[in-house]
């Protein structure tokens, strides 16, 4: 691995440079903060990661992704892009992103936090930090329909020892077609499948346009091919509706002004906002991003770009051929797949008028059935069941801060005492700082208490980032204001309960048995020192139950010694890890839930989950771990189109709802319930209630909630 350690060491020592670049261009602005792992795709750990580098390469990864899903629905989904346009794209992955600059710390970084199985490079892009940190971590990786294309032949040719030790790095390959993979035997050192082209089984978007005659579609064209197509479609009888589409965006302004020399009738995409073309344009501008490939369908031929540059051989022609479009391209197509396809070749500009007139006259072909998904997933099937990685320090570098963190925890439980309350009490938290689903769990609890024969139950939280702060004990009203209580508290309430938020937690629990609750249930209490507990409830997170280590190196408030103060531990995805049995305290309860979604709150008040069945979806969250909410909400049956996140506790402003409702594009919204309390006001707002279900232990929790009701009120 000698040469692929170099090129990583050089590929680090450029970064500041290559940083600095992705800073100023435009192009990639967007994506400083993903490319350098400043934040993360939310998805949950286990995931299959599929990489497919621009838009198309996401059409195949689309029909590998959908294929997988029918597979296996438990499965998490993780799509990267190393395009702005791909990381937009929507290929139906629970979360989608970039690909981190390839620098080994960054690398490291992606897979230390997101934690994928199992790595799936569509059609190739091969990174050498990125292949050398999957092979230290033993995480599989492999390539699904690989295509070589010439800087694939050029590296092979310049770098030889380079790219043996890459192709080294994939366990897994499937390729293309046989000229592919005849290229990669000998140095793969063995047979590789051969699975076709992935993208001719992707399903067609939506078409963005529609026009009342015959058109023709040129995608990915280069500079000089727009000019060829105009003068051979000016000398056709009947001159198609030529819709242009740049291979790259910063020449939309460069064709605007051919088209305007030209003196032809043209309108930009843009300029369209409902997608209707009128009958006296000839030349539609296709100055958007992503919409390309549902614009073949409707077209009556297509003509492949890059076709007439030797240097670029041609891009794909998977998308109109998937269409059963007709296909025209020039002399230079080695790097599309058009073998034993029915295309219109021109071996010069000349010829083009020619081809296009044959072409426009062909019948459409029949959609094509394919078969390629399903000969690449029973190669890549052993991925899907790799093992998911285990837990590692989020932050090393905080590793050296973490006793000055445990100090002052520990003088904190040295000089407050707790005081007992004129109730029972109990309380629900957790080791990590969040998104371990301690809410959920204290309703549960709470609802288990409120339900039982003359008994009455609160339920408190410290109003955590409440406005406006202060240290007065609030009780929720009828109307609950997420914002003066906090949205733990404006949930609670939402349910029925009795919520109280205070930052002095006995405070609370003196106003709840005021107002005649028998029991109290504290939100988030495990490291409160203000009142005494009854029963300490701790939940933890089966997938990553250290947290990535105490702050700040992760979010785990207190060492793991400290569940021994806990009478239950109550395990969310997953089971309670069997090494940490000795820290348990002898008579612990072990509870192992799962998330359930319940119901669907709408405009209309509250339905059933299935109600959005079908129908297109934009959710946002800003909760912890949002990732397990679009999945519940995919598994509902809504189509979830669109997913935005915002951080934990998100207090929204009117432009961002604003955006948001801009951002759906009339496609329904959906938040959390937690949202919704939050104070999120949006006409057709639909917000997911999900509670936590025990699957084991629920009768031992149920005699023990119920022993609590036994004990007298205590004077307080």
């Amino acid at each position: 691995m000698r040469a692929l350690g170099i090129a990583t060491t050089v590929e680090g020592l450029l970064l500041p440079g290559i940083a600095a670049w992705a800073a100023l261009e435009p192009r990639t602005r967007s994506q400083v903060a993903a490319r350098l792992t400043w934040t993360l795709p939310e998805v949950e750990p286990g995931a299959l990661w599929v990489h497919a580098a621009s838009l198309g390469e996401g059409r195949a990864a689309c029909a590998l992704l959908s294929a997988v899903r029918a597979l296996r629905p438990d499965l998490p989904l993780l799509r990267t892009a190393t395009s702005t346009a791909g990381a937009g794209q929507d290929v139906g992955a629970d979360a989608s992103g970039c690909l981190p600059l390839d620098a080994g710390v960054l690398v490291r970084r992606f897979l230390r936090r997101v934690r994928p199985r199992a790595l799936v490079l569509v059609e190739g892009d091969l990174w050498p930090a990125l292949l050398l940190a999957c092979r230290r971590r033993n995480l599989p990786v492999a390539v699904a329909g690989a295509r070589v294309g010439q800087g694939t032949r050029r590296l092979v040719r310049r770098w030889p020892g380079l790219w043996r030790e890459m192709v080294a790095c994939v366990g897994t390959w499937t390729a293309r077609s046989e000229e592919d993979a005849a290229f990669l035997e000998p140095t793969v050192g063995g047979e590789v499948p051969v699975c076709g082209d992935l993208k001719l089984e992707a399903t067609p978007p939506r078409p963005a346009l529609s026009w009342a005659r015959p058109a023709l579609v040129a995608g990915s064209t280069h500079p000089g091919e727009e000019g060829y197509l105009l003068d051979a479609a000016s000398h056709l009888p009947a001159p198609p509706l030529v819709v242009l589409a740049p291979r790259r965006p910063d020449r939309f302004e460069e064709v605007a002004t051919l088209l305007d020399a030209r003196r032809v009738r043209w309108v930009r995409r843009t300029a369209l906002p409902d997608g209707r073309v009128p009958p006296d344009v000839d030349v539609v501008l296709l100055d958007t991003l992503g919409e390309l490939a549902g614009l073949y369908a409707g077209a009556r031929a297509a003509f492949v770009g890059g076709t007439f540059d030797p240097e670029v051989g041609g891009h794909s022609a998977a998308e109109p051929l998937g269409a059963g479009v007709p296909v025209v391209h020039g002399p230079h197509v080695w790097a599309t797949a058009l073998e034993g396809r029915r295309t219109f070749p021109a071996p010069d500009p000349r010829d083009l008028c020619a081809a296009l007139s044959s072409a426009l006259g062909a019948p459409l072909a029949p959609l094509p059935t394919g078969g390629a998904v399903d000969r690449a997933l029973r190669v890549l099937a052993p991925l899907l069941d790799a093992p998911v990685p285990g837990e590692a320090i989020h932050r090393p570098l905080g590793v050296p801060l973490v006793p000055l963190w445990l100090a002052a925890g520990a003088s904190r439980r040295v000089l407050r005492r707790r005081r007992a309350g004129p109730v029972p009490v109990v309380s629900v938290g957790s080791l990590a700082a969040g998104g371990t689903g301690k809410t959920p769990v204290a309703l549960w609890i709470a609802g288990r208490i409120g339900g039982r024969p003359n008994a009455s139950v609160a339920v408190v939280s410290r109003g955590y980032r409440r406005a406006p702060r202060g240290n007065d004990v609030r009780v929720a009203g009828a109307v609950p204001d997420g914002r003066f209580l906090g949205d733990e508290t404006a949930l609670a309430a939402r349910r029925g309960f009795l919520a109280i938020s205070c930052p002095d937690r006995l405070a609370a629990v003196r106003e709840a048995a005021r107002l005649g609750a028998r029991v109290a249930v504290i939100d988030d209490g495990f490291q409160q020192r203000d009142v005494e507990v009854d029963l300490d409830v701790v939940v933890i997170d089966g997938r990553e139950p250290q947290a990535g280590g105490v702050i700040p190196a992760g979010t785990r408030r207190e060492p793991l010694a400290a569940i021994r103060r806990a009478q239950v531990v109550w395990v969310h995805h997953g089971s309670f890890p069997q090494d940490w049995r000795h820290l348990l305290a002898p008579d612990a309860l072990v509870v192992e839930a799962r998330y359930q979604a319940t119901a669907l709150l709408g405009p209309e008040g509250e339905t059933a989950v299935e109600a959005l069945a079908g129908q297109p979806v934009a959710a946002f969250a800003g909760i912890a771990r949002p990732a397990g909410f679009f999945r519940m909400l995919a598994a509902t049956g809504a189509r979830v189109e669109r997913r935005r996140v915002f951080p934990d506790h998100h207090a929204w402003t009117a432009r961002e709802i604003r955006d948001l409702v801009a951002w759906a594009g009339g496609r329904t919204l959906v938040a959390t319930e937690k949202d919704l309390a939050r104070g999120v006001r949006i006409p057709g707002l639909h917000a997911l209630c999900i509670e936590s279900v025990p699957i084991r232990g629920a009768s031992e929790m149920n005699a023990r909630v119920g022993a609590l009701l036994s004990e007298a009120p205590r004077p307080g």
